[in-house]
């Protein structure tokens, strides 16, 4: 038997000193103190077995990093049967599922039916920006900005973007008057975002595009680097709706850079392929 045991942070509890220290401070047995972490810590656990795998978590107090590491592992999972303990107020449910997948999707529902996908479906990092966290792609497009003057109306510069980041960027203008941004430009590399869409949605104030939530959550971090004066980078988790029944798990480093006469300019790379869960 294999076990992986998540923390709140995401990250995989390694088997050894950490959890023989929780062993001995609780007193608990292994399952007693799977439980107790999953229901109370927001912890998620799965027991690897030869032809089943038990999951468990509590839906209603799992925080986002948690559930991208837990879907993540699901996606990357054999096709096995799967047992879903789902944890809380209540007497502990268990549910059985086919295959990864629909654990996956299961999981998913099991989180939604508690109201959870609101603001925490989104989980921002903030990383220094130095050697130690910019890639040779962020590095390049900070030199190139630093020989344009203005260069968010260039087509080069557009072309630049397109090859060095996928396609993954955004440019917002700010709206002092309504207090807004608005999607300026936008690539064509984004998960659920068509090219009509995106060309009838230029001069719209991003709190119109789908996923309203979303997009605030991500003008926040604009408005905050608005304010700075200097651009910010992020590693982000998110689950963002792309439509109707349907959403994707993110994982992204970005990076935001001021420009002139208010216009911000963002640009990510994947940490990881999006995961689609639903559809």
């Amino acid at each position: 038997m294999n076990m992986w045991l998540f923390d709140p942070d995401g990250n995989v509890v390694e088997e050894g000193w950490r959890l023989a220290d929780l062993r001995q401070l609780s007193g608990l047995d292994d399952a007693a103190l799977l439980e107790y972490l999953c229901r109370n810590m927001g912890y998620a656990g799965i027991t690897a077995r030869p032809r089943e795998n038990t999951i468990c978590f509590n839906p209603q107090i799992v925080p986002a990093p948690t559930l991208a590491a837990l879907l993540y592992w699901l996606a990357d999972a054999d096709d096995k049967s799967f047992k879903i303990r789902s944890l809380g107020p209540k007497p502990a449910q268990q549910h059985a599922v086919a295959d990864a997948r629909s654990a996956l999707q299961f999981v998913i529902h099991l989180v939604e039916s508690y109201g959870k996908f609101g603001s925490e479906r989104f989980y921002r990092t903030r990383l220094p920006v130095d050697a130690t966290t910019l890639t040779d792609q962020f590095r390049n497009l900070l030199s190139v900005l630093y020989r344009f003057a203005t260069p968010e109306g260039s087509e080069f510069f557009k072309a630049y973007l397109r090859q060095n980041f996928a396609g993954r960027f955004v440019i917002l203008k700010s709206d002092p008057e309504a207090g807004r941004l608005l999607l300026a430009d936008a690539g064509n590399g984004y998960t659920g975002l068509s090219s009509k869409w995106l060309r009838e949605s230029i001069g719209k104030p991003i709190d119109q595009l789908p996923d309203r939530n979303y997009w605030m959550f991500v003008a926040e971090a604009f408005q905050a680097t608005a304010r700075a004066g200097t651009p910010t980078l992020d590693d982000i988790d998110a689950i963002v709706r792309t439509g109707a029944g349907t959403s994707s798990a993110l994982s992204y480093r970005r990076m935001i850079v001021p420009l002139r006469n208010g216009t911000l300019l963002g640009v990510t790379v994947r940490n990881r392929d999006p995961i689609p869960l639903s559809g």
